[in-house]
């Protein structure tokens, strides 16, 4: 199963780790048990009490080389790609290709609105998400969409230059391309941030 990691990747999720509350635990860190290391990919404080915090994490196999991330891959790297991974590295897209490698995530239309108060500069954006895919059945697009949701809806994402306010899933519409026949399902997410 493979999991939106932020809006530039995907990363597979095998693990969740339960830890006491600690300021500081965030994505991009990582956890050692032995030889075995977890990437952490998403932390969140589960009931917002300050106890517990649910780490979704990636276990990596130490001795299987095929599970290293891409060097140098803005869109891979660090993620930890591997070749069981329902969408790969060349699968994120702004735009489908003429020859797509299905299944596929495509960034489709986005919109920004101004969504200051008095006090701060904020805009809204609501942001399109399409999931590609050649199954004879929805089945194979709806489980990769229904993971893009299940890790972005929600959730805390650190960005350069503003901070999110709110991200939150809207709706999911599947179709079938008539041309194609190729099967897409479309994820519509609000965002709010504002100016840091």
């Amino acid at each position: 199963m493979c999991y939106l990691d932020s809006p530039a990747g995907i990363a597979k999720i095998s693990h969740r780790i339960w830890v006491q509350f600690r300021e500081g635990i965030a994505a991009g860190q990582r956890f050692r048990k032995g030889r075995r290391v977890f990437a952490v990919k998403l932390v969140r404080d589960p009931d917002e009490t300050r106890r517990h915090l649910v780490c979704q994490v990636w276990g990596r196999n130490p001795n299987d080389r095929s599970q290293c991330a891409s060097e140098g891959d803005p869109w891979t790297s660090g993620i930890g790609w591997n070749a069981d991974c329902d969408v790969g590295a060349d699968g994120i897209r702004d735009r489908l290709l003429a020859r797509p490698r299905l299944p596929s995530v495509v960034f489709g239309e986005m919109e920004t609105l101004d969504y200051s108060t008095g006090s701060k500069v904020g805009e809204e954006h609501f942001l399109t998400l399409e999931i590609w895919s050649e199954g004879e059945g929805r089945r194979e697009a709806q489980q990769i969409a229904d993971l893009v949701r299940s890790l972005l809806h929600d959730t805390a994402l650190s960005l350069d230059g503003a901070a999110l306010v709110s991200l939150l899933h809207l709706l999911t519409r599947t179709r079938r391309e008539p041309k194609t026949k190729f099967q897409v399902a479309e994820l519509r997410f609000r965002a709010v941030t504002e100016e840091i």
